[in-house]
């Protein structure tokens, strides 16, 4: 008898299955091949969150002058011929209308 009454209660009223968003969990932040990676190689870095609703992904190299955005497609930033210069903090910031999250990694390049 509960669950027959249940079952009417939640036909009734479909209000019981709002969705209530979330911030933003579960991100990982990569280096491909590895974190490490020698001067000429090719390295992407990439910012994944599994969440709903969708999240904006922001990829960014930290500096002492000034973050830089980078441009990425779907998280992914990818970079040839990676440079000296290139090594340094890059920062992965996921976020949507609730709250946001950040990862960060250090990318060594080896001349």
């Amino acid at each position: 008898l509960h669950f027959l009454i249940l079952i009417i209660y939640i036909s009734l009223n479909q209000s019981a299955f709002k969705f209530f968003p979330v911030a933003p969990k579960d991100i990982k932040l990569t280096a491909f091949p590895s974190e490490s990676v020698k001067e000429g190689e090719t390295v992407i870095i990439s910012c994944t969150c599994r969440n709903v609703p969708k999240t904006w992904i922001i990829l960014k190299k930290k500096a002492e002058t000034g973050d830089t955005v980078l441009k990425s497609t779907d998280g992914a930033y990818t970079i040839h011929k990676v440079q000296l210069e290139d090594a340094g903090v890059y920062e992965c910031e996921s976020k949507n209308d609730v709250g946001s999250q950040l990862r960060s990694i250090k990318l060594d390049v080896k001349g």
